[in-house]
């Protein structure tokens, strides 16, 4: 059963991401929104967390979390990427930057 994304924007985005990752139940996802970045964590069920950027590789738009495949998916152009950054499937080649949890 896939967990709830959070979303994060305002004044608590200036938390850190492993703090922010504390709101989210395993299985879940959470996007931190900042003024000039935009990070995603995903915590596994093990309690593993997964950080990277939501800028798509592609041609730069911003990714969104899809719990039912666990994936980064773009809505531009349709690149996914697994919850480490790596491509699944493209137009994009390269990966999302990974970020600290």
């Amino acid at each position: 059963m896939p967990g709830k994304v959070v979303l994060i924007t305002g004044a608590a985005s200036g938390i850190g991401l492993a703090a922010a990752a504390g709101f989210a139940r395993l299985g879940a996802s959470l996007r931190v929104l900042g003024r000039s970045d935009r990070k995603g964590v995903y915590r596994h069920y093990d309690g593993g967390l997964h950080a990277v950027s939501l800028r798509c590789t592609h041609l730069g738009c911003f990714v969104r979390f899809n719990p039912d495949e666990r994936s980064w998916d773009c809505p531009c152009h349709g690149s996914r990427f697994d919850v480490d950054g790596a491509v699944l499937e493209g137009p994009a080649t390269r990966p999302l930057r990974r970020r600290e949890p």
